[in-house]
């Protein structure tokens, strides 16, 4: 059976990662990888989750701390604990011809 698991993955991460490439993901995807790490970005969201809470209706401001608190959960839960529990390694450390945007990265791939 996870023979049969392996090979639907790899079968599904080549046709995403061939088939479906393009010059415009080629730019976007990148760009969006990283936008976390742009302090332009950062300070947008802020500033609008501070709007929501501060100037929103009462049904602004619990989508506003539901936002948070749901972010906050499920990055925690992926990256600190799911994560760990699979210990699944990149397809660029696995697989042959991989077609990489951006460097490969150290850790383990699950959740992507």
């Amino acid at each position: 059976m996870m023979d049969i698991l392996q090979a639907i993955d790899v079968s599904l991460f080549r046709s995403l990662n061939g088939g479906l490439a393009n010059p415009v993901f080629d730019l976007l995807m990148p760009f969006l990888t990283d936008l976390n790490k742009q302090k332009i970005v950062l300070v947008l969201v802020a500033v609008i989750i501070l709007w929501m809470l501060v100037k929103g209706d009462r049904s602004i401001r619990w989508a506003a701390v539901l936002l948070i608190v749901t972010i906050a959960v499920s990055d925690q839960l992926s990256s600190s604990v799911i994560k760990h529990w699979f210990e699944r390694p990149r397809p660029c450390h696995m697989l042959a011809n991989v077609r990489l945007l951006v460097d490969c990265g150290s850790g383990f791939s699950f959740p992507s």
